[in-house]
């Protein structure tokens, strides 16, 4: 298994030195009068991926500055969050837009409503008028089989 090591001072890719195992061996390879650490070239362990720093802030010399500079940022903070609450004309107009769109869309929902309301009527309006119907035509033909069985009854009557 060889390992590609690419001289940095060489633009192009023109210093690729490929390492063998054997070459491995040893902590650090010299290329084009570079030293190289192996470790640096070399994939690392998944536990070793990132370095570790320091929490406390070394560029601002003893803890007097530090708190200093510290309040200042929140100080900073606040005012910046201060500012983001205040409202400028632009904020106050597109706040007003979306209460008219808001209001549109709630007047357009009321029309709708009202609109299906009418379609429930108008439905139930015509299935009543469908079972009158329904309800007459049944009430004609019971009055018409009646007539007939009259009719009948009579020309079969004896003496008539």
């Amino acid at each position: 298994m060889a390992a590609v090591l690419v001289d940095a001072s060489s633009p192009g890719g023109n210093g690729v030195r490929r390492v063998t195992p054997d070459a491995v061996s040893g902590t650090a390879v010299r290329l084009h009068s570079k030293q190289f650490r192996l470790s640096h070239v070399f994939r690392r362990e998944p536990h070793q991926e990132h370095q570790h720093y320091p929490m406390s802030n070394r560029s601002v010399p003893n803890l007097e500055q530090r708190l200093k500079h510290a309040s200042e940022a929140k100080r900073l903070m606040l005012a910046k969050f201060k500012m983001s609450l205040v409202e400028g004309p632009a904020a106050i107009k597109k706040r007003q837009q979306r209460q008219a769109i808001a209001a549109a869309r709630a007047e357009r929902a009321v029309q709708r409503e009202e609109a299906r309301q009418r379609q429930e009527r108008e439905l139930a309006k015509q299935a009543e008028i469908a079972v009158q119907a329904a309800a007459d035509a049944e009430r004609a033909a019971a009055d018409e089989a009646a007539r007939e069985a009259a009719e009948q009854a009579e020309r079969n009557a004896p003496g008539g």
